[in-house]
């Protein structure tokens, strides 16, 4: 005789809708864990430091492809490398993908399967693992992912790989069969079960379906390009060896990329070209934005690669004439750096016969920077010590040199008269066109002493003469100017000083700095560039004088009718500084549909518009 028995487990419910039933023909359950005990419940750990790399693909749940070449990629500052790619599969480390590639590149190529020659075989539960040059932990990915075969189609709406069905047909028969329970983070599970007619299999997100024709694997996105070198350009491809292409150097141009120089029109399908660069001596040019285009000689198939940038390994920009500097300014030193060199970098100042005079910087680094901004600046304050004269500016690594010429002066000394005080304008205040203005002082002279009333400015001569506001004014301590026009005022914002002296020059004042020009000009973008959708740019302006009304930024199609706000209430108060310039990061919504559209800078009456380009 059977008797029927009850075991009471914690946590279980015994009531009658609580029971577990089997599944539905056709369903594959997995039974849901119980809920913990409150006896058995720990406090969440707290969350461990975010590493300085992130891996965005493989994602969380994606199949990737045995076999395949499949680009591994990651983003976030790790430095430029030696980077180690690591594959683990339930938390054990099985080998190292690649070893030595540069953080700074963001994606590696990797044919799917295979870690340092050896073959791995099907399944989930696989995480790629960054580690830097010390083995320590860059990146981990944040789920685990799955390695299929070539004939493997993933069931549509299937989830993490872990328990996602991977449907297949039975040998021989022209059906498939439902995917049987396997252990967490293991193989695929033998076939069987109730079997039903094959469906088209839509990939999940993430998952590597079937490898593009073209893929491109070099230049790496912001890599750097010089002259004087050979460079290769690398691809994956599904078509046939034979295949010939075409492989072209373009510039993103609002109406499409155009052609800079081809690289070469018939080359075979075999994975790489050798393109043997240009001499420096035959590149007269800044450096260049540019991306590899590869196609098919007729056009069926095409890819466009990253940005990178092409040009010398070094440029000086600033100085970028022979400026004069003077004792004790600030001064800005400014280079590009295209490619990594061998030795850091040095600024050193030379006489007028190229003899080391002294050494401004050391150390600097030879490494450029993962983006098309190549820029770096030195900031150098110019001693007392330095003698009046002609000097050259060097920026070197090793042998690799690049001079400019500049003079260096006395400090400018602007003459106070103990018989006349300048009150006004105040340091650091703005001027504006369109709007008169009140010059103020004091004065012990007699009241019938005629006065002389300039605006000037500074340049390599020392004081300069902008223009004269008055040549005889009685000395009345206030003096009103007029101004003028905006539209007679073609220039940005100007640093000026009221000099007010005797007519015969025997008693000179300077005021303090101040700021003139219109009370908002909209600056960059200064012209209608072309701009990716999802990425960000910076918009900015000058604000010399304050206004009425917040500052708004808003985004008009070619009608000027309203698309979007950008930003709204900005300050509408000029910054207490010589630098009025206000910056805003805008970052460009990815939904943002491609084409022409206009920025407008918007306070109160006041209104600048600036053309630009949206692309995909």
């Amino acid at each position: 005789m059977l008797l029927a028995h009850s075991i009471l487990w914690p946590g279980v419910s015994t009531a009658a809708d609580s029971r577990l039933r089997p599944p539905a023909p056709g369903r594959l359950d997995t039974p849901q864990p119980a809920p913990a005990s409150p006896m058995l419940r720990q406090a969440a750990p707290t969350a461990p430091a975010q590493p300085p790399l992130h891996l965005i693909t493989p994602g969380d749940g994606a199949f990737v492809r045995r076999d395949a070449r499949y680009l591994i990629r990651w983003r976030g500052d790790g430095g430029a490398g030696p980077l180690t790619i690591d594959l683990e599969r339930d938390g054990r480390r099985l080998g190292s993908i690649a070893r030595h590639v540069s953080a700074a590149s963001g994606q590696y190529g990797w044919q799917v399967g295979r870690v340092l020659g050896r073959q791995l075989r099907d399944g989930g539960g696989y995480r790629i693992v960054l580690r830097g040059a010390r083995r320590n932990l860059l990146a981990r990915s944040e789920g685990a992912f799955s390695i299929v075969s070539p004939g493997y189609r993933v069931r549509p709406g299937s989830g993490a790989p872990n328990t996602a069905p991977v449907e297949r047909e039975a040998a021989g028969r022209g059906r498939v069969s439902a995917p049987q329970p396997r252990a967490p983070g293991r193989g695929f599970a033998p076939a069987g079960g109730v079997a039903r007619l094959a469906t088209p299999a839509t990939p999940q997100p993430g998952a590597q379906e079937s490898a593009p024709p073209l893929a491109l694997l070099s230049p790496a996105p912001y890599e750097g390009w010089c002259t004087g070198e050979a460079h290769t350009v690398r691809w994956s491809s599904t078509l046939p060896p034979a295949t010939p292409l075409r492989i072209d150097l373009v510039k993103p141009m609002a109406g499409g990329p155009q052609v800079w120089m081809t690289l070469s029109e018939n080359t075979p399908n075999d994975g790489s070209f050798e393109w043997p660069g240009i001499a420096e001596a035959d590149f007269n040019s800044v450096d260049l934005g540019l991306k590899v285009r590869i196609a098919t000689l007729d056009s069926t198939h095409e890819v466009i690669g990253d940005h990178f940038s092409f040009g010398k390994p070094l440029y000086l920009e600033q100085p970028d004439a022979a400026h004069t500097w003077r004792h004790g300014a600030n001064v800005q030193i400014g280079w590009d750096l295209i490619c990594p060199q061998a030795q850091p970098l040095s600024i050193d100042l030379l006489d007028a016969d190229r003899q080391p005079y002294m050494n401004i910087a050391s150390g600097l680094s030879a490494q450029p920077r993962a983006s098309t901004n190549k820029r770096f600046t030195h900031s150098w304050q110019v001693p007392q010590s330095v003698d009046p004269g002609s000097y050259y500016v060097r920026l070197s690594s090793g042998t690799l040199q690049r001079e400019q010429r500049v003079n260096i002066d006395e400090a400018i000394v602007f003459a106070q008269s103990p018989h006349i005080s300048v009150t006004a304008p105040p340091l650091y205040g703005g001027w504006c066109t369109d709007r008169p203005h009140t010059i103020s002082w004091n004065s012990d002279l007699p009241s019938g002493t005629p006065l002389k009333i300039e605006l000037t400015g500074t340049g390599a001569s020392g004081i300069t003469h902008w223009r004269t506001l008055t040549p005889s004014t009685p000395n009345s301590g206030n003096f009103v100017w007029p101004g003028i026009a905006a539209v007679d005022y073609n220039s940005v914002s100007r640093a000026l000083r009221v000099r007010i002296s005797t007519v015969d020059d025997s008693e000179v004042s300077f005021s303090d700095i101040f700021t003139f020009g219109k009370p908002i000009d909209f600056l960059e973008p200064s012209a209608p560039y072309t701009w990716q959708r999802g990425s960000s740019r910076t918009l900015s302006w000058e604000l010399v004088c304050s206004l009425p009304d917040p500052i708004s930024l808003e985004l008009l199609d070619t009608a000027r009718q309203h698309v979007l706000d950008i930003a709204s209430g900005l300050p509408a108060q000029p910054r207490l500084s010589t630098n009025k310039r206000v910056l805003h990061s805008w970052s460009i919504p990815a939904g943002l549909a491609p084409g022409s559209y206009i920025i407008r800078l918007v306070s109160g009456s006041i209104s600048h518009e600036r053309a630009i380009n949206i692309s995909p």
